[in-house]
């Protein structure tokens, strides 16, 4: 018995803590101007710990804040992550459920390439049950973790402004996972910040409207597989219309006013992530989110894998619209591969369309 509750604890924990080291990393955009950020981050994965005949099944998310303020380059603040995670074991004579919820904080580091969050402690509320050969025993306790049981990991600036940033973060852990034999079906992890001056101030409510609008857009998704493209569409013309009329502060000189990076980046590159690697996505849902990505700056993607991922989900919805004599879907996909200039997919798409 004790056994099997290692195994699932070890899964629990595998994806609330999901912080992992990354030290010296940076994205295309940065480096930060110095002054106060104000952000919001998330993350979510689903992890198979499998063996043998017993399948063990993990899936978290969190989402957190952070201050950061930069002075010469160099960071300091402080963050917080709420998590939860849920993790399903089954075998031939073993079943068992446990969630986990509860939180991480600590300190920002580094420099304005790359911030790095440093773990300082964590607690989490255990509860479930596993039942072994026929003898059900219940899962309930608290755990505590110290700054030695945590790891750390860099915020990736893969967008930046004079006044918005927004990137990836806790991506090496995938990494880790996989080189230990774990199987990462899904994995995405994304944040975003506004400058909020020289002097401390409060985030910009407009930014943190948005990306509230947007986090649940994408909570939805990741969820129950419920996609409203209306939602989103309206969010990023909201975004938009602020990168327009939107109030300029002090971290803008005159030469930079019109430099402006979508505070919608870091959400809308976790929504492509998880339409690339879905099977409930759709060809309408492609479109949607390649028009997204887009108009966030997300796409094209040079060095980033999520183009070619997508890619990929384009042309497997391509081979079942054709399949399935869809023209709707067709025309649909050939308006997303024409977007990217994929004309292997737009010259197949045209060829099917006229054979129907």
């Amino acid at each position: 018995m004790n056994r099997r509750m290692g195994c699932v604890a070890a899964g629990l924990l595998a994806v609330v803590a999901l912080p992992t080291h990354a030290v010296g990393a940076k994205g295309a955009g940065g480096p930060l101007v110095d002054g106060h950020w104000a952000g919001t981050m998330a993350v979510g994965a689903t992890i198979d710990f499998s063996q043998g005949g017993t399948g063990l099944i993990a899936v978290g998310s969190g989402n957190g804040t952070f201050n950061l303020a930069l002075a010469g380059g160099t960071g300091s603040g402080d963050y917080v992550l709420g998590a939860t995670s849920d993790a399903t074991l089954e075998g031939d004579a073993s079943t068992g459920d446990v969630q986990a919820v509860g939180a991480i904080s600590g300190t920002l580091e580094g420099t304005s390439t790359g911030p790095i969050l440093q773990p300082a402690q964590g607690q989490f509320d255990i509860t479930g049950s596993v039942t072994v050969s026929g003898y059900t025993a219940p899962i309930e306790e608290s755990l505590s973790f110290g700054p030695e049981d945590l790891t750390s990991s860099v915020l990736v600036i893969t967008s930046s402004s004079c006044t918005l940033a927004s990137g990836t973060w806790a991506q090496e852990f995938k990494d880790a996972a996989q080189a230990a034999g774990v199987s990462v079906s899904r994995f995405q992890g994304s944040w975003s910040a506004s400058y909020t001056g020289a002097d401390t101030g409060a985030t910009d409510e407009a930014l943190a409207d948005l990306d509230a609008r947007g986090e649940k857009i994408i909570s939805g998704w990741l969820a129950d597989g419920t996609f409203d493209a209306d939602a989103l569409a309206q969010v990023l013309v909201d975004a938009e219309h602020y990168a327009v009329s939107g109030p300029r502060n002090d971290a803008c000189s005159s030469v930079r006013r019109g430099d402006w990076a979508s505070p919608l980046a870091g959400t809308v590159q976790r929504l492509l992530g998880a339409l690339a690697n879905s099977t409930s996505t759709t060809a309408e849902d492609l479109r949607a989110g390649v028009s997204a990505g887009l108009r966030t700056g997300v796409l094209p993607s040079i060095d980033d894998p999520i183009e070619g991922q997508l890619q990929g989900k384009a042309q497997s919805l391509l081979d079942a619209a054709i399949a399935s004599g869809s023209t709707t879907d067709i025309q649909l996909i050939a308006i997303s591969a024409d977007s990217l200039g994929w004309s292997d997919i737009s010259d197949a798409a045209a060829t099917a369309l006229a054979g129907l």
